[in-house]
């Protein structure tokens, strides 16, 4: 034989080879179904690269049947003129199936030449039971349970909310009682030196504005005057039977001071030296002599 002739048959004897290969691994395929595979109702399961002649294969959509399995393909390969397929699939029921009865060629062709691909669906369930015992009710007692624990919570916590902020209230009401100034001298006792400061002409204007100061502000609030002007007040408190003495001693004193007499002062500030009163307290309801 020529080597011309004798290279060409062995060029033709390795191209030929790969292609002999795949009809033999497809012809088995064919002739060798694919072993059953198990496994319980409602688990997902892979099955890879599987072998299939022919043209191109695609699952039935379920909105033309209500198969007892659910099929997907995951990943699809040619493969010399088959092609080969990643498959997916769980059961709805128990039972012997064929992964083959859900799908179809592309192209509308027959499947009779696909080996069959079986599967069997095992159920969890006892013998002669089709779905899941129901659920027993189970009566809990009245106390417990997450929404009674809430609203136990709640109610708790604004019980405590409300005691901070009476607490807090009485707390800040003790301390207002304790820093409250407290009278050391009598309201005679304050009046005293102004009042002799008046009779003896001797009087600053401060120590005058004070003895109006004092005298307005106790009277004022003793028989509710406050609304009134100052002059106002003035002429009320001349009628006025508890106030009137005082009032106008003073009046005198201060326009035409004179020499007056202790035992006179003493008299008229004696309803006044009984009286402990700050600016901050209502007066008692009557002077007494």
């Amino acid at each position: 034989m020529p080597p011309i002739a004798l290279r060409l048959s062995v060029q033709m004897i390795f191209w030929t080879l790969p292609w002999l290969w795949t009809a033999d691994v497809s012809a088995a395929a064919k002739k060798s179904p694919l072993p059953a595979i198990r496994e319980n109702v409602g688990i997902s399961i892979s099955i890879q690269q599987v072998v299939i002649e022919g043209t191109e294969l695609e699952v039935i959509p379920l909105a033309e049947t209500k198969p007892p399995i659910v099929l997907r393909i995951e990943a699809t390969w040619p493969h010399g003129s088959s092609f080969r397929y990643d498959f997916s699939f769980y059961g709805l029921e128990p039972g012997t199936f064929d992964l083959r009865s859900q799908l179809r060629r592309k192209d509308g062709s027959s499947l009779d030449t696909v080996q069959s691909i079986p599967v069997i669906i095992e159920s969890i369930l006892p013998p002669g039971k089709s779905e899941p015992a129901a659920l027993k009710h189970h009566f809990l007692p009245a106390i417990g349970g997450y929404k009674q624990w809430m609203i136990t919570l709640g109610i708790l916590w604004i019980l405590g909310l409300m005691g901070i902020l009476w607490f807090m209230r009485q707390q800040k009401k003790t301390n207002r009682s304790n820093t409250k100034p407290v009278p050391t001298l009598s309201l005679g006792e304050k009046l005293e030196p102004l009042v002799k400061a008046a009779a003896a002409g001797g009087v600053s204007s401060s120590d005058k504005a004070e003895l109006e100061r004092l005298l307005l502000t106790f009277w004022s609030k003793k028989l509710d005057l406050e609304k009134f002007k100052s002059s106002e007040r003035i002429q009320k408190l001349k009628k006025h039977p508890e106030a009137r003495p005082l009032i106008c001693a003073l009046e005198q004193w201060l326009h035409s001071p004179t020499s007056v007499d202790d035992a006179e002062i003493q008299s008229i500030l004696k309803p006044y030296r009984s009286i402990r009163w700050t600016e901050d307290d209502p007066p008692p309801v009557k002077v007494k002599d």
